[in-house]
């Protein structure tokens, strides 16, 4: 089993680079089990969704007044695991990655936050809990702190074997084998 997620993508692009990534990992999906692909998108897509109220919640408590957001940061990346994932989605792919050069802000990053939805943007934005978030986090009952590190798990997991299943089988092969 693999046990992190590559790094392939995780640096700036231009948008034309981020439209040669993307549309190549795409064909590798199409190539890909659609069955297998589909359940794993899936339950990425429902984990993300059962989090997201949390998640949210804690950004309107705490992001408008913190001086130093996490968004900010520098080395916030879609990475390859995303990029099958969102291709797989099926809904239209971000137009770009976050950012062209490592000195720019996040292409996403609006005056209210992301403005991307919850379910697209780059998974460490995802499931990242700054210090005040954990402060809030710890707060919740038990049971609600292992919903969420199980759902989490869950997502991981299914990323993994996303890109377990591209690296197992490059694009182009599916078809020249007539399934």
């Amino acid at each position: 089993m693999k046990m992190e997620e590559s790094n392939l993508l995780r640096h700036p692009m231009t948008d034309e680079q981020w439209t040669k990534a993307t549309g190549l990992l795409s064909l590798s999906v199409k190539s890909m089990d659609g069955t297998t692909v589909r359940t794993l998108v899936e339950s990425i897509f429902a984990g993300i969704q059962r989090i997201d109220p949390l998640m949210t919640a804690y950004c309107l408590q705490t992001c408008p007044s913190c001086s130093d957001p996490c968004c900010r940061g520098q080395d916030i990346y879609y990475n390859q695991a995303d990029v099958l994932y969102l291709t797989a989605l099926g809904d239209p792919v971000p137009p770009g990655q976050t950012r062209s050069s490592r000195h720019d802000p996040c292409r996403y990053l609006g005056p209210n936050g992301c403005v991307l939805p919850r379910t697209v943007r780059p998974y460490v934005c995802v499931w990242y809990l700054c210090e005040s978030h954990m402060d809030l986090f710890s707060d919740e009952p038990a049971g609600i702190q292992r919903s969420v590190v199980d759902t989490l798990r869950a997502i991981r997991f299914s990323r993994l074997s996303l890109e377990m299943l591209h690296e197992k089988e490059p694009f182009g092969t599916r078809n020249d084998r007539g399934r």
